[in-house]
């Protein structure tokens, strides 16, 4: 279940072309990074996002449609985000650490790939 949604995210964030070259190796890590970030918010890491408001608009200006929603959007967040309640951790995590590597770092026994300069 989990291997799927992270399999989503990674199609809606790469896209739906067949990987080759180098979308493979990018969605190979995207799907890296996901399971890794998943995991330890399992074992009880934190997250906080941080963001600025929308600029306020000028006296003389009308708030157009699109600052207007950001506002209404920020302000929403702003009310939800103190009454958010953080669960304990699982003491059986559902994941397994991935490598501390991205899979585009490392060759396939486990050991680091060594990275070859171009040539100019």
């Amino acid at each position: 279940m989990v291997k799927e949604a992270i399999e989503e995210k990674t199609t809606e964030l790469i896209g739906t072309d067949k990987p080759t070259g180098r979308k493979a190796e990018l969605r190979n890590d995207l799907d890296w990074a996901l399971e890794s970030l998943l995991a330890r918010i399992e074992r009880g890491m934190t997250v906080e996002i941080r963001f600025l408001p929308p600029p306020a608009p000028a006296e003389d200006e009308p708030d157009d449609p699109k600052t207007q929603k950001l506002r209404e959007a920020f302000d929403i967040i702003k009310e939800t985000a103190p009454k958010l309640s953080f669960p304990p951790p699982d003491p059986n995590p559902v994941l397994q650490l991935p490598s501390n590597k991205p899979p585009s770092e490392t060759t396939n026994n486990g050991k680091t790939a060594k990275k070859t300069p171009k040539a100019t």
